[in-house]
């Protein structure tokens, strides 16, 4: 999946007021585990990242394209990290949903998500994508879908 943006969306000085925009844009799904918001929980579980952080780029907090739709265990997790200069020129960075097919960087084997690059490999270490409340839900899922499939 690669996010693509709405064409116009209106100015806001809160980034807080772009959540139904963003829902949309990232099709109700966490930009980093892209579990759906329906199996995540209630919608005020689901919180809006600052792709680069807010705290290192303070001019990018209400960026409309700097803001990613995620789930609150994700954004807790990636909180204020972001690769060195060092990282960057070794390709270690975050998975960037807007700019990447994210397929091509990350993978779901055996309900568990792993990199299948440098950037996949950064983004499931920092934002602990291999996590057991994730991998329990995406094996509940997975089973949720065989089953339905059977029926």
């Amino acid at each position: 999946m690669k996010v693509v943006r709405q064409a116009t969306v209106p100015q806001y000085a809160n980034y807080k007021r772009y959540k139904r925009f963003l829902r949309e844009d990232f099709s109700y799904r966490c930009a980093y585990c892209m579990i759906h918001e329906r199996h995540y929980g209630p919608l005020s579980a689901m919180s809006i990242d600052h792709f680069c952080p807010k705290k290192l780029f303070p001019y990018l907090q209400v960026d409309y394209t700097n803001l990613y739709y995620c789930c609150g265990e994700c954004n807790t997790r990636k909180d204020d990290r972001w690769p060195t200069e060092k990282e960057l020129v070794a390709g270690l960075r975050f998975v960037d949903v807007c700019q990447d097919e994210w397929a091509e960087h990350l993978e779901l084997r055996n309900d568990v998500l792993n990199g299948r690059t440098r950037a996949g490999e950064y983004t499931v270490q920092h934002v602990q994508l291999t996590r057991d409340g994730l991998r329990e839900r995406n094996r509940d899922l997975r089973m949720k879908e065989e089953d339905a499939r059977n029926e």
